[in-house]
């Protein structure tokens, strides 16, 4: 077939490639394909058009729409069909091409018959055949559950998945089973009545062709894509390709440095692409002046990475790229033939997620209902990932008895025209559409009605006149008729111009925005008429889009309504609180807005919460990050919410973790490789267990120049070999420049220094300037090395001087290497092989064996020589690194103090009482009998309530250190309505207000301020009622 011209390799490609679904769907039978395709007339066929294609030109250029090209679905139907008008090997009779089918009563198209003929093939008889073709490619997303499912694979441009696919094209096979469809093709194809009485039907197939693609990141090779174990319902033999993110790395990766590429157009996507060895020009794949292709140059790997940057570069919306990977042909040295294709897709629109829980496609219409900020424009320094704004959608059921062919023009019924009085007023004009949308008079639809209102509008009639419409539907009904009325709210508003004149908007916007503001207060003001609030709310965006709140008291009384809502605890009306909060811009005080998110998430209500938390950052403000941590860390926060919003909001990243202002350049992996292997030889390792050898380390450091990179690892015992809970280090591993040095903190420990003679090396490298460490996974380390030795909390409390190679990588070559290990990055990366049957070995053992010495020092040293890869192109030079400190700043591991401390158990508690001299006969002595207390160790939980004005209570509780708190006690005792008004105080809220006084008479009092105003205690009586033994 790859001697053929291209348009005719194509056009045999369309019957012998394999379907991408397997024969547990309606898919035209193998042997239909393979037996035309063997007969020696249609090889002559084929043959006869390779040498003159001129009748296959003519019949795409029919094809084509004027002026356009021509588009890669239109090409593969059309070449499908010039097989069943024009091949010889069979006969095609009563063929009948895109038969639409139509609703009865809109007319509206719900499907078409792709192709419907009559087959005879010798020597089997005539076959009425329904055949339902489409071209389709999809990649698997990186979907944890096994085996593949039809929903994970999704459609490079985030269009559908595979399983809406599939139900789409059976759908229209099981089109032929409508009484409507029956009833024609009886016709067409002249069946007698006693095949009509037999449910003869014509046989209807599917034919879907195209490529399924796998990450390449889970792929030895371009060339290894193994079947995954996937769904039975995948036809084993569908053609396979390739899909990446990070094309630098894993095209480095896995395909060999020799390979030419091409990046494809759509029309050449179907079969595999050859290109001519021409002279000068390394390899062409020749063009088509006929299907508007051009000569494509065949490029080198260097040449496709800078393409593929300039292409992602250009745009944020840019389309992914479909990539071939030419070889040399091993019978002709001049020809290179295409041995894999995969895509290059922008990381900044691929997000297959939302489309793989469900058949789904893309929403081409979007909803009504759609909020029209968008998550997109709520960030506005970087804007949310373009899939966020995407609406998805299921197959849509089809009623059978409304559907008719659409060439039975009697069976379309004619549509009554709709007309409104042109002197009607505001509340005449609501009651008549109401009816008309309520009695579906005549057969009349909603189009019908829509296109009478708009024309009606338009006639003439302002925004004022709408206003009044809108206030007249709250004399339709109540809430107990809302959807009714609400739809002609909505249908009014559709229906409305918002082509006003400029002038007109700047002179009536304040009036149109306070007429709907009054009208919007009056159903502030009683519940009954909340119903209608988040319709008012959308009015006055469309009507008045420059309204501002025009008093204080609305926002007071915005204010009331909001919090009454918050306070019944019930979702119904949440949405109308986000609603209002948006349009009002209220709270507008970020701890009012913590209230306000807080009383959302006690509710457990995720979603409004999230659209709040939205909407107010949409606001501004300077405090938003306090609101977007309050949002992720709240407990009733679901896990899978906080991970989304986390990784598409900005500002919530920029809370996480620090980023850089500019884009990093892209690695050159080769160059970078390079460098790392020139600068950096491990020729010795050198083992420490002894004082000799301390002293002999720290000269050795002492004599280092000033900015040396030391590689740091630590390792310690697997849990399995601890009799305790032992988390002590064992082997502390530092590599240098050219040799690696390896601490046995075990025996060094041992020699009863007064200051252990390890934390005497650490001191010498953590937080000095003349060094720079790097680790892999090194937060782990620190954490060991500081709770087996305390006092570096006190020479070194916070480390700032070490970087983590991991969130380095991840920043060079993207996020799919954040869950690599540093075998997996070092092998890739440095073309090492790090052997990790060590890893696990008992590090408490001794003497150590020379396998754990090798595998100790490989691990220092290669997280130091990660880290020269990774910034090579970004410092002057690497041994020595200059005073570049700006460049691994970003990537620096970032302590708290407060991180190393453990949490305290009760007898932490008691011995720090007795250790401070409080433990005395006076305090410890117990107490009179109706106190209950043995003794008065105490502990103090601080929280912060809300009582029903909305207010903040901070108040803290002191009890017997072996007692807990029983909450819902503590509840009744303050008079609250309900626990989940209850939380918590961290320390950074409780400091301020809490007053909270020990008395002679009592162990403890239970303090609590209101706006700062110190208010009467209960009895410690009262106090323990609330405790638990």
């Amino acid at each position: 077939m790859l001697w053929r011209r291209k348009i005719v390799r194509d056009l045999e490609w369309v019957f012998s490639s394999p379907h991408l679904l397997s024969s547990n769907f309606s898919v035209l039978p193998k042997a239909i394909c393979t037996t035309v395709l063997s007969l020696p007339a249609t090889q002559k066929w084929l043959d006869a058009l390779h040498g003159d294609p001129g009748l296959l030109y003519l019949f795409l250029a029919e094809k084509r729409r004027e002026n356009t090209s021509l588009a890669l679905g239109v090409y593969f139907a059309a070449l499908l069909e010039f097989w069943l008008r024009f091949c010889p090997s069979w006969t095609v009779e009563k063929f009948a091409v895109g038969q639409q089918l139509v609703a009865r009563k809109s007319a509206q198209t719900v499907g078409q018959l792709k192709f419907v003929f009559r087959l005879t093939m010798p020597p089997t008889p005539p076959i009425d055949m329904h055949w339902e073709a489409s071209i389709k490619f999809f990649l698997l997303s990186d979907a944890d559950e096994r085996p593949c499912k039809l929903e994970h694979f999704v459609g490079p441009h985030l269009g559908e998945n595979l399983a809406w696919r599939a139900q789409e094209v059976q759908r229209k096979l099981d089109m032929c089973r409508l009484d409507a469809v029956r009833s024609w093709m009886a016709s067409h194809f002249e069946w007698t009545a006693a095949q009509m009485d037999d449910h003869h039907t014509a046989s209807s197939h599917m034919i879907l062709r195209g490529y399924l693609f796998y990450p390449l990141s889970h792929r030895a090779a371009t060339t290894s894509l193994d079947v995954e174990t996937m769904t039975k319902d995948i036809e084993p033999t569908h053609l396979r390709g390739w899909w990446t993110i990070d094309y630098e790395t894993e095209l480095t990766r896995a395909a060999p440095p020799t390979a030419k590429w091409a990046i494809l157009p759509k029309v050449h996507w179907l079969s595999p692409v050859v290109a001519q060895d021409q002279g000068s020009v390394a390899a062409v794949i020749t063009g088509d002046e006929h299907l508007g292709l051009d000569d494509i140059v065949a490029m080198d790997r260097a040449t496709l990475f800078s393409t593929c940057r300039a292409h992602f570069a250009h745009c944020d919306s840019a389309m992914p790229l479909l990539v071939a990977e030419l070889h040399p042909s091993n019978k002709d040295t001049t020809q290179y033939i295409e041995i894999s294709r995969g895509f290059v897709m922008n990381p900044k629109t691929w997000n297959p997620a939302p489309l793989t829980g469900d058949a789904l496609r893309y929403r081409r219409h979007r909803s009504k209902n759609k909020q029209a900020t968008d998550l997109n424009t709520l960030f506005t320094s970087t804007p949310w990932d373009v899939s966020m704004e995407r609406e998805y959608e299921q197959r849509r059921r089809v009623d059978a008895m409304a559907v008719c062919m659409k060439h039975d023009n009697n069976e379309v019924e004619r549509q009554p025209k709709v007309t409104f009085d042109a002197t009607m007023t505001p509340p005449t004009l609501v009651r008549q559409i109401h009816m008309l949308l309520m009695e579906r008079q005549a057969g009349i639809n909603y189009e019908a009605i829509k296109a009478a209102t708009k024309t009606f509008l338009q006639n003439g009639r302002t925004r004022e006149f709408l206003v009044d419409c809108i206030v007249a539907l709250r004399e339709l009904g109540d809430e107990n008729e809302a959807k009714d009325v609400l739809r002609v709210g909505h249908l009014l508003l559709d229906s409305s111009a918002n082509d006003y004149d400029a002038d007109e908007n700047a002179q009536k916007d304040e009036a149109v925005a306070q007429k709907l503001e009054a009208f919007t207060v009056q159903q502030l003001t009683k519940e009954d008429g909340w119903w209608i609030l988040r319709f008012l709310v959308k009015a006055t965006r469309s009507l008045a889009p420059k309204f501002t709140p025009s008093a204080h008291s609305v926002q007071n009384a915005v204010a009331t309504t909001v919090w009454t809502i918050l306070d019944s605890q019930s979702q119904r009306w949440n949405a109308t609180v986000v609603d209002l909060c948006d349009l009002y811009g209220y709270p507008a005080t970020v701890d009012d807005a913590a209230k306000v998110l807080h009383a959302l998430l006690a509710g457990h209500d995720a979603i409004n919460a999230e659209a709040f938390v939205l909407a107010t950052l949409a606001h501004g403000g300077d405090d938003a990050t306090c609101l977007i941590q309050a949002f992720l860390h709240h407990p009733n926060t679901p896990a899978k919410t906080a991970r989304r919003f986390a990784t598409h909001s900005s500002v919530a990243r920029n809370t996480l973790s620090p980023e850089r202002d500019q884009p990093l350049p892209s690695l050159d992996h080769v160059h970078h490789r390079r460098l790392v292997d020139q600068t950096t030889v491990v020729t010795t390792t050198h083992l420490v267990d002894c004082p000799d050898g301390v002293v002999e380390l720290t000269s050795y450091i002492n004599n280092l120049q000033a900015q040396h990179v030391v590689g740091i690892d630590c390792e310690w015992r697997p849990r399995h070999f601890q009799s305790t809970e032992e988390e002590r280090v064992q082997l502390i591993q530092l590599a240098f420049s050219d040799t690696v040095y390896i601490l046995d903190a075990v025996a060094l420990d041992n020699h009863g220094a007064d200051r252990p003679l390890v934390e005497t090396v650490l001191a010498l490298i953590f937080n000095s300037p003349r060094f720079i460490l790097a680790g892999f996974c090194v937060a782990g380390d620190i954490h060991r090395l500081r709770a087996t030795y305390p006092s570096l909390d006190h020479s070194c409390p916070v480390l700032s001087n070490c970087v983590e190679v991991r969130r380095l990588a991840v920043a060079r070559v993207g996020d799919n290497v954040s869950s690599w290990g540093l075998a997996a990055l070092v092998s890739t990366y440095l073309g090492q092989t790090i052997e990790k049957d060590q890893q696990c070995s008992d590090w408490g053992l001794r003497p150590l064996t020379p396998e754990q010495l090798r595998y100790a020092a490989e691990d220092a040293q290669c997280a130091r020589r990660l880290f020269f890869y990774f910034v090579a192109d970004l410092v002057s030079q690497l041994e020595p690194l200059l005073c570049d400190s700006h460049v691994w700043h970003p990537w620096l591991v970032r302590e708290r103090p407060r991180d190393h401390l453990s949490y305290l158990q009760e007898s932490d508690v008691v011995n720090a009482v007795n250790k401070l001299g409080l433990g005395s006969a006076n305090l410890c002595q117990p107490l009179p009998a109706h106190n209950s207390l043995s003794h008065v160790v105490v502990k103090t939980v601080a929280f912060v309530v809300q009582n029903a004005q909305a207010e903040a209570m901070y108040l803290a509780v002191v009890v017997d250190i072996a007692k807990s708190i029983d909450v819902d006690l503590l509840r009744i005792g303050l008079g609250i309505s309900s626990t989940s008004h209850i939380a918590l105080a961290s320390d950074a809220v409780l400091f301020p207000r809490i007053y909270c006084t020990y008395l002679a008479t009592d162990v403890g009092a239970l303090g609590q301020s209101v706006c700062g105003s110190r208010v009467a205690s209960p009895s410690f009586s009262m106090l323990c009622s609330w405790t638990r033994k």
